[in-house]
């Protein structure tokens, strides 16, 4: 960068100004000439810069801003090692700003111009990374033009960025749409709606189970308090107590979640909560195995 090189043709580095290409080789963690780069600024914001903020800006110290002609020995000379957005003086500090359009063409620039001066007889001119501008608009800006160019990185390098539906694998069945009866119709293509399996019926059977289709037989179930109740399948008829001279067939779903938000009082009212007692009977299923039979139950001093 400084024309200080002795290597001759023996060199195995570039000696050539940084394009397009080699921005886009340019990671993060270092810089055009190969250095890593740090993880925050330095105090006085020389050396190298840091990885967690792709700094553009040069900050040109020790010129004379006042001179009519300094903004265009700055477009003039730091405009040798890149495309220059923008330059801007500071007339009452002596001092300017060169923002290049790539990184590589300003920490190219950076150590290029290092002890140089901008006018003849000047001192040589104090050159460090801008600190990040105040600026709502401009840190906006900064920020649309690195998500821009995040993406063209991207989209460089083969990576799709357009929005796709989901692949389901080649072996992936999608459910079968069921309706609320339950008749099954073909395959649905998204997650089915399963908010009436929570609304105000109360929750059937376990599967499995085979089916009843007598009004006259009921199935007991435990709230997630331990309240026994029971269910009419046929005519899902949730109630606390069975009538006289059902058959009771125990079930082991334990919801009435339903019944207590419907009938606080259940809790309250100790005629509402089970009383009495129901005879243990037995019901055999299709396969011939008997279903456990109901436990005495009874309300007591001691129950609360």
């Amino acid at each position: 960068a400084q024309g200080r090189c002795a290597n001759g043709q023996e060199c195995t580095y570039h000696h050539k100004l940084p394009d397009e290409e080699d921005e886009k080789k340019l990671g993060a963690a270092v810089d055009i000439f190969g250095r890593e780069r740090f993880g925050s600024e330095r105090q006085d914001m020389g050396g190298i810069g840091s990885f967690s903020r792709e700094n553009r800006t040069l900050y040109i110290g020790r010129i004379s801003a006042m001179k009519p002609d300094a903004e265009k020995a700055i477009r003039q000379q730091f405009g040798e090692f890149g495309q220059l957005e923008s330059v801007r003086l500071l007339f009452d500090k002596n001092c300017g700003f060169a923002k290049y359009r790539l990184r590589s063409a300003a920490e190219f620039a950076k150590e290029a111009m290092a002890g140089q001066s901008l006018f003849a007889g000047d001192q040589p001119m104090n050159l460090r990374w801008a600190t990040e501008d105040p600026n709502p608009g401009a840190q906006k800006r900064e920020h649309k033009n690195m998500v821009v160019a995040a993406r063209q990185a991207l989209e460089a390098q083969g990576v799709c960025l357009k929005e796709a539906e989901y692949d389901f694998p080649a072996y992936y069945a999608l459910p079968v749409s069921r309706d609320p009866e339950g008749n099954t119709g073909g395959a649905i293509s998204s997650y089915p709606n399963t908010d009436h399996q929570y609304g105000a019926a109360p929750l059937p059977p376990p599967p499995g189970r085979p089916a009843i289709s007598s009004h006259e037989q009921w199935v007991k179930y435990l709230s997630p308090q331990g309240y026994p109740y029971f269910f009419n399948p046929a005519t899902n008829e949730t109630r606390w107590q069975p009538p006289p001279g059902a058959t009771i067939i125990v079930g082991s779903m334990a919801a009435a979640d339903q019944m207590f938000e419907t009938d606080p009082s259940a809790y309250e009212n100790n005629d509402a909560r089970p009383v009495g007692s129901v005879d243990q009977v037995e019901q055999k299923d299709e396969g011939g195995d008997a279903l456990a039979g109901l436990a005495d139950y009874g309300d007591s001093e001691d129950d609360d």
